[in-house]
């Protein structure tokens, strides 16, 4: 259905203003991206804002491959990354509704290798976990754990040295058996800290559903809301569509947000982010591939709490629930490596605004999503009735242009 919404889209002011937008401010928004593009510093972008499951803006520049000038299309499928954890996180919320899982479970209760943990405190010192890791904990990053391009973090540089989130040969038993050989960063519960939580997350959900986090998602989240080109694997001509990643190649890299400057190199990740169904060995923070129509369904779904047929996917008062700030503010700001997102906190399913005095760029009072290393963002605005997803492939970047796009959108309406 909406898949069809973006084929037969054209522009029209009309359909901008009875959707509660100022057309000539939305209209600012493809001549802000052309600049990134023809200054060489993003390969493409596209846009699709939609309000009350309608398209208030859809636009895109630039290419999927630079060097054979093979224009971007809506159609174009791109590597998501980290934009994989709400997923994961809406198959446990709905693991939760079932029955089959709760937020006070030990992570233990499905591993053994997490039954007894090491913390490297930041003085250095090794001492034994004072609690086990909890699901509340995984969903949240509040779990110790880390990812090796957290540059000030002892743990993070250990995984980095072991390029432990580029083994995707491992399967996921393997893989949080390897996890779980290194010390935690903090005690459970006693920091946030961007990490691996959402592939032991993903573990845990083979364990309780039987079945591999494919098979998991498929079932769970992507049926029911009619996610059909979002998979961890691409076949046949439909790999034509993939659009190139440039930038960084390798995301546990500590440099890998430290360049000031965007320069389209090819980055050659089809080793670490195979689109090959033999290659792919499924995660949970990341390996999805995705649409911008398709990723737009789920975050349809975040807003309105609907399946493809109208009808209740997960109830409201689980969505209220799951959407509650989960961060203590002597945590906050959030931080990712060095680089802080001041006014959020974070729920199960992402960051969460909880403080719009202390945030840079305009958003929404309750405004909530996530984004992927490669440039991909989303935002859900239930008050608004407001979604937005933003799709490029640069890896590393560190111009802010998701936050001002995000801004001139809410300064539009």
């Amino acid at each position: 259905m909406f898949q069809e919404k973006i084929k037969n889209y054209k522009q029209c002011n009309k359909n901008e203003f009875d959707l509660g937008f100022d057309s000539q401010k939305l209209s600012y928004i493809p001549g802000y991206f052309s600049t990134y593009i023809n200054q060489s510093k993003l390969p493409n972008f596209t846009l699709l804002v939609s309000r009350n499951n309608e398209i208030a803006h859809l636009s895109s520049q630039g290419y999927s491959s630079v060097e054979d000038k093979t224009e971007i299309k809506y159609d174009s499928i791109y590597r998501i990354y980290s934009m994989t954890k709400p997923i994961v996180s809406v198959a446990a919320i709905k693991a939760i509704e079932m029955g089959l899982l709760r937020l006070y479970d030990p992570v233990a209760m499905y591993f053994d290798c997490f039954k007894s943990q090491m913390v490297l405190t930041a003085s250095g010192v090794m001492e034994h976990a004072k609690t086990l890791i909890n699901i509340e904990q995984l969903l949240t990053h509040k779990s110790g754990l880390s990812y090796g391009f957290n540059t000030g973090c002892a743990v993070g540089n250990l995984y980095a040295r072991a390029g432990i989130v580029h083994k995707s040969n491992l399967d996921l038993d393997s893989f949080v058996s390897e996890v779980s050989r290194f010390p935690l960063a903090f005690h459970p519960g006693e920091g946030w800290r961007y990490s691996l939580s959402t592939d032991i997350l993903a573990g845990v959900l083979e364990k309780v559903f039987g079945k591999g986090i494919d098979e998991i998602l498929k079932e769970i989240v992507f049926d029911p809301i009619d996610m059909k080109e979002t998979s961890f694997f691409v076949t046949g001509k439909e790999k034509s569509r993939i659009a190139k990643i440039y930038g960084k190649e390798n995301i546990d890299d500590p440099a890998i947000f430290s360049s000031k400057f965007n320069k389209l190199d090819v980055a050659n990740i089809e080793d670490i982010y195979p689109s090959d169904q033999t290659l792919v060995k499924a995660r949970g923070g990341h390996g999805l591939f995705s649409t911008i129509g398709d990723y737009n369904k789920f975050a349809a779904m975040l807003c309105t709490g609907l399946d493809k047929y109208g009808h209740q996917f997960i109830s409201d008062r689980m969505m209220n629930f799951a959407l509650l700030n989960r961060v203590d503010s002597k945590y906050r700001p959030l931080v990712i490596d060095n680089y802080e997102i001041p006014g959020y906190g974070y729920n199960l399913l992402g960051r969460i605004m909880v403080d719009q005095s202390k945030t840079l760029s305009l958003t929404g009072r309750n405004e909530f999503g996530w984004a992927g290393a490669a440039s991909t963002y989303f935002w859900v605005d239930r008050d608004e009735n407001l979604t937005g997803v933003i799709m490029a492939q640069y890896l590393g970047s560190t111009i802010p242009f998701a936050e001002e796009i995000k801004s001139m959108v809410y300064q539009a309406l």
